[in-house]
Parts: structure tokens; sequence; C-alpha cells
């Protein structure tokens, strides 16, 4: 019964990790190589990385951003960028270990039970980030702006 508890958790936390941190790395939600376009991100040395000249001008003509908004916009993301890169890599490292512990027979419940714990720390990182990367976004926007850029995640391509 534990054993069906704890693999129940890790799948849990292995499918909440991948719909929040697939547009960091690997393939996005709109099955685009580097998350919710092709042109968002980049490959660097290491994880996918955003572009943040990109999303600056997409947000610039989907939001008719000022050119002070485009500064900011282009700063926030600047600064959020290594710390979402780095989560999104400790997220996939640690699936990369769940998955390779689930092929392993019997699975150990206790390293099995440490992992998605560990997973579930690096989700919550992830959307911590994201949810203060969102508000300082909405700190520069106008009202009109912030309703527009709403509906542009409810649709789930924001740029």
């Amino acid at each position: 019964m534990n054993m069906i508890k704890t693999t129940l958790i890790a799948a849990a936390v292995l499918a909440a990790g991948a719909a929040v941190a697939g547009p960091f790395y690997g393939k996005g939600m709109d099955g685009c190589e580097g998350g919710y376009s092709q042109h968002a991100f980049k490959r660097g040395g290491g994880p996918m990385m955003m572009d943040s000249e990109r999303m600056v001008s997409r947000m610039s003509s989907r939001l008719n951003l000022t050119e002070e908004q485009q500064t900011a916009v282009k700063a926030i993301f600047g600064n959020y960028q290594p710390q979402l890169q780095e989560a999104a890599k400790a997220m996939r490292e640690g699936q990369e270990s769940l998955f390779e512990l689930n092929q392993g027979n019997p699975l150990n419940d206790a390293e099995l039970e440490q992992l998605a714990t560990a997973q579930g720390d690096h989700l919550t990182q992830m959307i911590l980030l994201k949810n203060k990367l969102h508000k300082e976004l909405d700190a520069i926007l106008t009202a009109e702006q912030r309703e527009e850029m709403g509906n542009m995640w409810k649709r789930k391509r924001p740029f």
C-alpha cells in the first residue's frame, strides 16, 4: 500500500513538473521545440534559454509597449532567466532520476519518496519564480495591457 501511494505521488509530481517547466526546456505545450514558440527559446551551452529580445519584441507588438516598458520588460526577463534556467535544469534532472529509479526492480520506496519530495520542491520553486516574474510584469503594464496579457496566458501562447 505504501509503495502504491509513493508511486502515485511521484507520478503526480512528474506530471505537474512537466506541465510547469515545459516552456523552459525541451518541447513546450504547443509541441514546438524549446517552448511556446520555436523562436522564443534558443539552445545555449546548457538547458534551453529564453530569448528575451524575442519575447520583448512579441510583447511589444501584442501589447503596444512603450519604449520605457520595453526596457523594463527586458530587464525583468534578464533578471529571472538564470533562476528559471536553474530551476528547469533541476526539474529535468529530477525527472531523469525518477525515471531511472522506476526502471529498477524492485522499487526502492525510501529513495523514490526522497526524489519525489525533491521534485515537488523544484516544482514549487518554478511556480514561485514564474509568479514573481508575472507580478513584476503586471506592475509595469496598464490595466488594458494586463488584461490582454492575461488573455494570452489563458490561450497558452503568451509571447
